[in-house]
């Protein structure tokens, strides 16, 4: 009998940390959350608004994809509908084809590094555009 309780205990134990481990950490998911939000809420990303559970768990589409290890986010890939190529981008907003002129590359990258985990990251068709400047060199995303 003793050596019954133990197995069940055992057994219990074992499915709740397996289950609180792929769990993603709470700031993490507010950090997609701002992401989101810099994106200006593409379309891909609408399921995110009205979803109580772990994102991690969201089945993968081929617009929108998550990956997670150790309840961090290691791979985000998200295709927006943005497909229009600017032929001659001089640095500021155009309507339906980039994001709008609030939009900051600086707070968007430097939410997007809070993501510690983040191997993968594909962003096609959101319509990014801007200068980002560190220390060492220059993006442009036209």
């Amino acid at each position: 009998m003793r050596c019954s309780n133990l197995v069940v205990m055992v057994v219990l134990s074992w499915i709740f940390f397996a289950s609180s481990t792929h769990q993603l950490r709470y700031y993490e998911t507010q950090i997609l959350l701002q992401l989101r939000k810099h994106l200006e809420n593409p379309m891909p990303l609408a399921i995110w608004e009205n979803y109580n559970g772990d994102l991690c768990n969201l089945s993968s589409l081929p617009q929108m994809i998550i990956k997670c290890e150790n309840s961090s986010v290691t791979e985000l890939r998200i295709m927006g509908d943005k497909s229009v190529k600017v032929s001659e981008f001089n640095g500021f907003a155009i309507p339906n084809q980039t994001l709008s002129g609030s939009f900051s590359i600086d707070c968007f990258v430097t939410t997007l590094t809070r993501l510690t985990s983040l191997r993968v990251l594909s962003l096609v068709s959101l319509g990014i555009w801007g200068t980002s400047s560190s220390q060492n060199s220059s993006v442009i995303f036209p």
